[in-house]
């Protein structure tokens, strides 16, 4: 240790005055000049200590020496210690008080058309302890929600990178932060410093050119008409008029009785897409059923398609439900934990992505609240059919005893990576 004390012990009695500093003499070594200390006997023990006034130097070679001869230590009957007696030792290296830093992030700082498939990830000055890279040290979020996304951490100690992989598709557009923790909860390196102070930046994520796209500004009837993107809406179940467009919405008046309203964007053909769509309910449930608003995807023109949507039911739940064209169950039905609400707004976004199997993520929210951080549902199938490219579109069920009039908005659809 630095902060040691050199010690000799003698075979027997010394003359005290004989052990002084010019006696007893610690040097670092490649100079001459002594270490200045004090020096101590003890005779009970016959032992004299060489205590330096301040810490030895760290990672450094010293030599200690008792003198013997005319000029050196001496018994308490004059006898001279009979010749120098010297040895060497090398002080501990320094504590590690450096605290780590980050020297390189991905995305970079304010990066922008960053891939939406990306993870990030944060180089290390030094070696970090695994044990405090984790989702809690290690987050990222969205702009405007303040729960960071669910993640998987991991840290690679032979690059000193941490990664946290999202285990989604980013969404198109959207402003994302990467937080590392410093301070005493935080990251820290394998000496136990922690970062000094939280590690911040922000990328934002590519801006796909949508496939679909409508905002349901004209006024229309007997039909949709054309959307901003994606071509003319053709209605494929239930009468063209029962389809209109208001000027702010599109509306479909869905008959009681379980008979499908649908339409799709034929022109429009996309396989991994992230769509989303606005869906107001008019008024509470009547009877024993629910209603159902869904979004189409990969929508064929010979009636195969995945829909997932919301369904309001006679108790005021709004639930989401996915099936194939069939009927076929995707995943239990999945209690958004939304109240209700008569025409109020509520938001749904899908992702579908990949073929055999096909994931399927789905998540729901009112429009005025923070979309959520996290997917309601996530599920996969490998329906032979519906592994290839399709439409985008939109259906209704109506099962309760009422007739109602759904209204749409701010129909968006972009690729997914």
């Amino acid at each position: 240790a630095r902060s040691t004390n050199v010690g000799a012990v003698f075979s027997e009695a010394m003359d005290a005055t004989t052990i002084t500093a010019s006696s007893v003499t610690l040097v670092k070594q490649g100079t001459t000049t002594p270490v200045p200390a004090s020096i101590g006997y003890d005779p009970t023990a016959r032992t004299v200590t060489l205590d330096p006034t301040s810490d030895l130097e760290a990672s450094t070679s010293y030599t200690a020496t008792v003198k013997g001869g005319t000029a050196g230590v001496k018994d308490t009957a004059g006898n001279p210690l009979a010749a120098d007696d010297s040895w060497s030792f090398t002080t501990a290296a320094a504590p590690d008080t450096t605290p780590p830093t980050v020297t390189s992030v991905s995305p970079v700082e304010s990066a922008v058309d960053v891939s939406a498939g990306t993870s990030a990830t944060a180089t290390f000055s030094e070696a970090i302890n695994p044990a405090t890279v984790t989702s809690s040290t290690f987050t990222l979020s969205k702009e405007g929600l303040g729960v960071p996304l669910a993640a998987t951490v991991s840290y690679d100690g032979a690059t000193r990178t941490a990664t946290l992989d999202p285990g989604l598709v980013l969404e198109a557009g959207a402003r994302y932060t990467a937080t590392l923790t410093g301070g005493s909860g935080g990251v820290k390196d394998s000496a136990g410093n922690p970062l000094a102070a939280d590690k911040a930046w922000t990328f934002t994520v590519a801006t796909g050119s949508p496939v679909a796209q409508d905002s349901f500004t004209r006024t229309a009837s007997a039909g949709w008409g054309a959307a901003e993107t994606g071509g003319i809406w053709s209605i494929l179940r239930g009468a063209a008029s029962n389809f209109a467009v208001d000027g702010s919405r599109g509306t479909i008046s869905t008959p009681k009785g379980t008979v499908e309203q649908s339409a799709h964007l034929a022109s429009v053909s996309t396989r991994d897409v992230d769509a989303r769509v606005e869906v107001r309910f008019p008024a509470t449930v009547k009877g024993s059923r629910n209603v159902y608003a869904f979004l189409l995807l990969r929508s064929q023109a010979g009636g195969g398609h995945y829909r997932i949507g919301l369904a309001l039911t006679p108790g005021g739940k709004i639930l989401v439900r996915g099936q194939t064209d069939t009927g076929t169950s995707l995943f239990p039905d999945a209690d958004t934990g939304l109240g209700f609400s008569a025409g109020v707004p509520y938001v749904l976004r899908v992702q579908v992505q990949g073929a055999s199997p096909t994931t399927i993520r789905a998540r729901a929210w009112m429009a005025a609240a923070p979309e959520p951080a996290g997917w309601l549902v996530t599920a996969t199938d490998s329906t032979g059919p519906l592994q290839s490219a399709g439409a985008v579109g939109i259906r209704t069920l109506n099962d309760s005893s009422t007739a109602m009039r759904l209204e749409f908005d701010d129909l968006l659809a972009t690729p997914l990576p």
